[in-house]
């Protein structure tokens, strides 16, 4: 994943579903790659500048994900963000994330969009792959 392009990025809320199509161009070959996010609960992107050079997306706990935003989760309630389970206390948001089996993963960039996502699971599927 390291210095993949971000091409586009797709929420799916029905399916609670995020799809991140990413490029890769090396000397010899062209290599994309889409990230899956299925069981979406939550995410937060920020400082997307239409050129996205992503870093790499890890598994980061839950935890750190709601205590490193805490403040933005206190704020989100009023809203209903990023879902109905954030109305109740601290400790109750993570048992709900527990019991549903949700991980936190982290979007890193060189350049661009970073972020959070709270989802069941992640999948890396290469698309295909070309010699330039």
């Amino acid at each position: 994943m390291h210095d993949n392009v971000l091409i586009s990025y797709e929420v799916l809320s029905e399916k609670r579903e995020i799809h991140l199509r990413t490029k890769h161009s090396g000397p010899k070959t062209i290599e994309h790659t889409d990230i899956i996010f299925r069981g979406v609960e939550g995410y937060y992107f920020f400082h997307d500048n239409f050129q996205t050079i992503i870093f790499d997306v890890t598994e980061i706990s839950v935890e750190s994900i709601l205590e490193d935003d805490k403040a933005r989760f206190e704020e989100g309630w009023r809203y209903c963000w990023p879902g109905a389970w954030n109305e109740s206390s601290e400790a109750a948001r993570r048992a709900y994330l527990t019991e549903r089996g949700v991980s936190g993963f982290s979007l890193s960039s060189s350049f661009g969009m970073s972020g959070w996502i709270l989802a069941n699971s992640m999948e890396r599927v290469l698309k295909d792959e070309r010699t330039a």
